[in-house]
């Protein structure tokens, strides 16, 4: 069992009380693989490698990447 050994009377600081960094999106336009002609939103232009219906590799600023 824990044991709160602080004042009841004193207030915490709360974390979502604090700014939230933003984090900033671009879109790309797939070419090729899996999701060729869908739009994806990414923060470093980078996917990580994933298999999707039988295809294994990774979209780089948009383009398909076989692994």
């Amino acid at each position: 069992m824990k044991v709160y050994t602080g004042k009841p009377d004193r207030k915490t600081k709360l974390s979502h009380r604090m700014p939230r960094k933003s984090v900033t999106k671009r879109a790309f336009k797939c070419d090729g693989g899996p999701y060729d002609g869908a739009t994806l939103y990414l923060t470093d232009g980078e996917t990580m490698i994933f298999t999707a219906n039988g295809q294994t590799g990774q979209y780089i600023n948009g383009e398909w990447k076989q692994c």
